[in-house]
């Protein structure tokens, strides 16, 4: 008995159920219900890029950015401190907390220095008040040194004299 017949279709001689035949050529899918997500549109068949479509008549683009630096919108280096500013600032707050004169003083000129400049444009404005807080914590930590000394003077000064 031969039982390839049964199984083989390209035979023609009987034995195999025959495939569905194939949709008309131009079938067309049924509309998707409304108010529903309408799926884009396929891909084109020759694999390529579409440009987009060209905007609805009347439509304007929104300008672009503006660059940076540009002072209208804020974006200027003028809103940034100075390095020289920030140096004081911390000059002034290691002289009032380590060293007194050694740094007290150079912050004291370097920031009466740096608001020159800011008042004559060649600094940048925010940088102000760093050069401010900076220069009196200089003279403050100056001052507190000159009567820190004269009183370690005088005091062993009067000591001296008052042992002999």
């Amino acid at each position: 008995m031969n039982n390839t017949r049964l199984f083989n279709q390209d035979s023609g001689n009987g034995g195999g159920s025959v495939p569905p035949p194939p949709p008309p050529p131009n079938y067309n899918p049924p509309p998707p219900p409304s108010g529903g997500y309408n799926p884009p549109p396929p891909p084109p068949p020759s694999g390529g890029y579409n440009p987009p479509p060209p905007p609805p008549p009347g439509y304007n683009p929104p300008p672009p950015p503006p660059p940076f630096g540009n002072t209208q919108y804020g974006g200027s280096n003028n809103d940034k401190a100075s390095s020289n500013a920030i140096i004081i600032l911390v000059m002034g707050i290691a002289s009032i907390v380590f060293c007194g004169c050694l740094l007290g003083i150079p912050a004291w000129i370097m920031g009466k220095n740096e608001i020159a400049k800011i008042n004559s444009g060649e600094s940048a404005e925010a940088g102000r008040g760093f050069a401010k807080a900076g220069m009196w914590l200089g003279i403050i930590a100056t001052i507190l040194s000159v009567l820190g000394t004269l009183f370690w003077v005088f005091y062993f000064i009067l000591l001296g004299g008052l042992k002999d």
